[in-house]
């Protein structure tokens, strides 16, 4: 994947999350995916998470659960 530079400071929930795509734990939907980001960067209590999720779904997902994941990383700035 390469050299992953954040600005948020939340690179270990990026790679956390990342990890759990790649070791195939989310092949059964988006139900626990969802779950899984909220928690690992802190917003599972926000009011926004599940427009979030759906932003960035949305945006990414023709690129599959990692597309989705760097959509959400990206826009979880607007709330953290």
């Amino acid at each position: 994947m390469g050299k992953v530079f954040k600005m948020n400071g939340k690179e270990t929930a990026f790679t956390e999350v990342y990890d759990r795509i790649q070791s195939g734990q989310y092949e059964n939907g988006y139900a626990k995916f969802s779950e899984d980001l909220h928690a690992a960067y802190g917003l599972s209590d926000h009011p926004k998470r599940g427009m979030l999720f759906i932003m960035a779904f949305h945006r990414g997902v023709s690129t599959g659960y990692v597309g989705i994941l760097k959509e959400y990383d990206e826009l979880a700035n607007l709330l953290i």
